[in-house]
């Protein structure tokens, strides 16, 4: 997808999100931020990103909605205190699931750094765009 639909695109998730956010639909708020972190990190890698690029961004947009909804169908405050790990069901999957997952999405991009977001064939023209700025 192109950069002309992505921009607008994230700008109605922005919209829908603070809508969401400001209405107390607090797991359609969750949704739109995950779905707005996918769009822009599609918008960041540009057209140049490889096939299996797009595809974990996917795959970590549809990983985190389902772990979100998952926090919320296991909310259950009228029912006996059940814990895992120390922790009621819907905050063991924040902290046990979403936590580590975003550690491991912030080191695939680390490592994925130099072929994905800047490759050597763009290092040049990225380092003399910026010193023709100073």
């Amino acid at each position: 997808m192109s950069a002309t639909k992505l921009i607008p695109l994230s700008g109605l998730v922005t919209v829908a999100g603070l809508a969401s956010g400001l209405s107390g639909h607090a797991m359609a708020l969750g949704f739109c931020t995950i779905i707005l972190m996918a769009l822009l990190a599609a918008l960041g890698l540009g057209a140049h990103s490889s096939a299996p690029t797009k595809a974990v961004i996917a795959f970590y947009c549809v990983l985190f909605c389902f772990l979100i909804y998952l926090s919320f169908a296991l909310h259950a405050p009228d029912q006996p205190l059940v814990t895992f790990g120390g922790f009621p069901p819907g905050t063991a999957v924040l902290i046990y699931a979403i936590g580590p997952l975003g550690m491991i999405l912030g080191v695939l991009y680390a490592l994925s750094f130099d072929s994905e977001v800047l490759p050597r064939e763009r290092h040049q023209e990225f380092i003399d765009r910026f010193v023709s700025r100073k």
